[in-house]
């Protein structure tokens, strides 16, 4: 068992995707998640599609959940068929325990996206056009998706797909000289980093041995993956909602020495802001005024 468990990981590096990688892609498509494991002994959990198909990402071909399997008996659905999408769907389903409210100037604000006011990229007029100009950050190397672990509309600890985009706005003296690379390289490197990876929360009970992550679940549950996968989040950032991811990049962004360099002395405030897939947008703004001027 042992051996077929080694073949299997070692097939899944030949073709350039883990399996942690492969079922979270699944899971950004709609896939849920089962407790019920590869049938030749892998250890490998099995995902459903919406129409009901297994699908085991072991890399065994004699596997009868295979890829390989599962795609020829599904050859007449076409959604069953396209395994690896670049369009990921997250789930909407409503998260319970949310990260704790955090205070100060990292407390995260949520709003929806529809009514959500339009950023510019500068700004030519209004009250502050004369004294302020205000940037955005954003585009597609600052998406990212992901596998959480966290309570789903069932309240069971479940790995819960989706998808993220992160922008950030910097507000700054008409007069200032702003240099936003560094910044730009930083908040990228971030987005890479949890980009396709399970993120686990801190004060989540886990145990490692051999490479692999065993999160034992309550009612006799248990995940493992391959350690090389996991993210294990700080206590600010909770479960990896919205709210939570917002802080940690505002925390890791300010903590960074190359992402702040060109801001020194130029900006007035940060904006880091995180949204999802189901129209949620938070928040987490920075003044490095001081309380004379703010």
């Amino acid at each position: 068992r042992s051996d077929s468990r080694t073949r299997a990981r070692r097939a899944a590096g030949a073709m350039g995707e883990t399996q942690p990688a492969k079922i979270a892609k699944y899971l950004l498509k709609g896939y849920c998640l089962l407790n019920d494991y590869c049938p030749k002994g892998n250890s490998v959990p099995l995902v459903r599609s919406r129409e009901g198909v297994l699908i085991c990402c072991c890399s065994d071909p004699t596997c009868k959940y295979s890829e390989e399997n599962a795609a020829q008996a599904s050859s007449g659905r076409a959604t069953a068929k396209a395994a690896v999408s670049q369009s990921p769907v997250s789930s909407t389903g409503a998260i319970a325990g949310s990260p704790k409210e955090l205070g100060g100037a990292f407390a995260p604000q949520t709003r929806s996206l529809a009514s959500a006011p339009a950023v510019a990229g500068a700004s030519g007029s209004g009250a502050r056009a004369s004294s302020e100009v205000e940037i955005t950050l954003q585009g597609a190397a600052f998406r990212f998706g992901c596998v959480r672990l966290a309570a789903g509309s069932s309240h069971r600890v479940q790995l819960l797909g989706a998808s993220f985009a992160a922008k950030v706005r910097i507000g700054y003296g008409a007069s200032a000289c702003l240099e936003t690379e560094g910044l730009r390289a930083a908040l990228g490197a971030e987005c890479r980093r949890l980009h396709e990876r399970v993120l686990l929360p801190g004060n989540i009970q886990l145990s490692r041995a051999a490479g692999q992550v065993v999160v034992a679940c309550s009612g006799g549950g248990r995940f493992e993956l391959p350690e090389i996968d996991i993210v294990v989040l700080p206590d600010l950032a909770g479960s990896g909602s919205a709210e939570g991811l917002a802080s940690l990049l505002a925390e890791r962004l300010l903590g960074s020495s190359d992402a702040m360099a060109g801001l020194a002395g130029a900006a007035a405030w940060m904006e880091v802001s995180v949204a999802d897939g189901a129209g949620e947008e938070a928040s987490v703004r920075r003044s490095f005024l001081t309380e004379g001027r703010a």
